[in-house]
C-alpha cells in the first residue's frame, strides 16, 4: 500500500502543469543589426547610357545590384552595394558599322533620405571596373579600365520588401579613350 500511495504522488507531481516563465523577446539594443542591416536587396534597372561626345555611343542593357549592408535611423540610410551592368551599342563612325558591349563591375555607397513614409530621394557614388569590346567589319578591339560615377534619384516603396526607383547617373570610364555617359535609370527592388 505505501508503495501505490507515494507511486500515485510521484505521478502526481509530474502530472501538473510546468510553472516556467513566459518567454519575453529581448529588446533591441541601440546600434545592434537587425534583420533589414544584412538582409540583402536586389535591383534589376534598365539603364539608357547616352554618350557625352560625338565619338561615344549610346549604348543601353540591364543592370543588377545587390545592397550588402543597410544601416539606418529614422530619416536616413546608408547602403552599400555591388552592381554590374551589361551594355550594348552601336554607332556608324566614317562610313562602317562599330557594335559595343560593356561589363562595368562596381562597389558604391547610397545615402537614401526618406521624404515621406513610401518615398526616399537617394545620392550616391560608386567605383569599379569596366571591359570594353568593340567590333566591326574592320577590326575588333578590346579594352578595359577604371571607372566611376555619381548619380541621385527616388525610389517608391509599395511594402517593406518592394520598391520602383528612377534615378540620373553620371559615368566616367578610364580606357585608351576615355569616356563618359548620362544614364537613366529605370528599376524595380526587392527583399526577399
Amino acid at each position: 500500500m505505501k508503495k501505490l500511495i507515494a507511486t500515485s504522488a510521484i505521478l502526481a507531481a509530474l502530472a501538473g502543469t510546468a510553472s516556467a516563465a513566459p518567454y519575453v523577446l529581448p529588446s533591441q539594443q541601440t546600434g545592434a543589426l537587425t534583420a533589414n542591416d544584412v538582409q540583402p536587396v536586389y535591383t534589376l534597372d534598365a539603364v539608357i547610357a547616352l554618350g557625352d561626345g560625338a565619338d561615344v555611343p549610346d549604348m543601353y542593357g540591364p543592370r543588377l545590384a545587390l545592397n550588402l549592408y543597410n544601416d539606418h535611423n529614422d530619416t536616413f540610410t546608408h547602403a552599400f552595394n555591388l552592381s554590374v551592368s551589361a551594355l550594348w551599342g552601336s554607332e556608324d563612325t566614317e562610313g562602317f558599322d562599330i557594335d559595343y558591349f560593356m561589363l562595368p563591375l562596381t562597389i558604391g555607397y547610397d545615402l537614401n533620405i526618406e521624404v515621406t513614409d513610401k518615398l526616399d530621394f537617394y545620392v550616391g557614388g560608386k567605383a569599379g571596373y569596366a571591359w570594353l569590346d568593340a567590333d566591326s567589319s574592320y577590326f575588333d578591339d578590346s579594352d578595359s579600365g577604371f571607372t566611376w560615377g555619381v548619380g541621385a534619384g527616388f525610389r517608391y516603396y509599395f511594402s517593406e520588401n518592394i520598391h520602383a526607383r528612377v534615378g540620373y547617373e553620371f559615368s566616367r570610364t578610364y580606357t585608351d579613350v576615355p569616356f563618359g555617359q548620362h544614364s537613366i535609370l529605370i528599376g524595380v527592388g526587392c527583399r526577399f
